[in-house]
């Protein structure tokens, strides 16, 4: 039983996998300047590049502590894949912002379709984390 979720998990985050090409960062760096919304772009930038980069550990300095663990088993099983899978066309969108939660999607062209994938961020101690995907 555990074996089938983890393979669901490893499945969902395939399918979900996750691009922005909004210009290269070395990682979040936010601004006084920056909206909300760019702070949560900015995170999820840095979490695709650590990603692209196999940086699994680095990537989940972008996730929620709840998460960490279910997101670093179901990445170590497909590390070597997560390079093509982060090199998808996508585009971040933020929907709707609501205190410390904001909603958005992941817009993600494969396949020769346009699919929409939900996100979740949580402000954990003053900071957007990514809490799904």
């Amino acid at each position: 039983m555990k074996k089938k979720m983890l393979l669901n998990k490893i499945n969902f985050i395939l399918t979900v996998s996750a691009i922005l090409v909004l210009g290269l960062q070395t990682g979040y760096s936010a601004s006084s300047k920056d909206t909300e919304t760019d702070k949560i772009k900015k995170v999820w930038t840095a979490f695709v590049k650590k990603l692209s980069a196999k940086d699994i550990e680095g990537a989940l300095k972008y996730v929620v502590e709840e998460r960490k663990e279910d997101y670093r088993q179901a990445f170590s099983l497909i590390k070597d894949k997560l390079p093509k899978e982060m090199s998808k066309k996508e585009e971040i969108r933020i929907n709707e912002i609501d205190g410390n939660m904001a909603t958005g999607e992941n817009i993600v062209t494969e396949d020769g379709g346009v699919y929409s994938y939900p996100v979740v961020f949580i402000k954990e101690r003053g900071t957007w984390k990514i809490k799904s995907f």
